[in-house]
């Protein structure tokens, strides 16, 4: 397992990206926000320490189904 430190605001990875990785948040938060074709933004889940996310691209082999942000370091 190696660890990764992102800052507030940073993106984790981005909706369509390729999924080559499951992340579990160690500390700090992470927003998970879905694009509509209109380009707004909506955030559908804030997660904290201890939870999972990105797994789905490994399960299914599909590009991110959305955008992963840093929510605090």
């Amino acid at each position: 397992m190696q660890q990764l430190l992102f800052e507030n605001g940073q993106t984790i990875f981005s909706q369509g990206d390729p999924s080559h990785l499951t992340y579990r948040i160690l500390a700090g938060s992470v927003d998970i926000m879905v694009s509509s074709q209109n380009a707004a933004s909506t955030r559908i889940a804030s997660l904290g320490p201890g939870e999972i996310f990105g797994e789905m691209g490994i399960i299914d082999d599909s590009p991110r189904s959305a955008t992963a942000i840093a929510r605090e370091q």
